[in-house]
């Protein structure tokens, strides 16, 4: 991780989440990715935010729609 472990860059949590830096970005711009950070030009993904993020939006069936929780 990072200096700061709380925190995964970009490239780390594009490995975490097993996808691309680019689909990381269409995640941010669209939503629905994990709660992330804009500090400058630097993007950050705070991981004690992504935990809950990850539990939220763990599901049973692939057929159950899933409905963001406001927070």
């Amino acid at each position: 991780m990072t200096s700061s472990s709380s925190h995964a860059t970009v490239e780390e949590m594009a490995q975490i989440l097993q996808v691309t830096p680019s689909k990381l970005a269409q995640l941010r711009y669209k939503g629905g990715g994990p709660p992330f950070l804009r500090l400058g030009r630097q993007i950050r993904y705070p991981l004690d935010k992504f935990d809950a993020w990850e539990k939220d939006n763990i599901l049973i069936r692939t057929d159950t729609r899933f409905i963001p929780t406001e927070r």
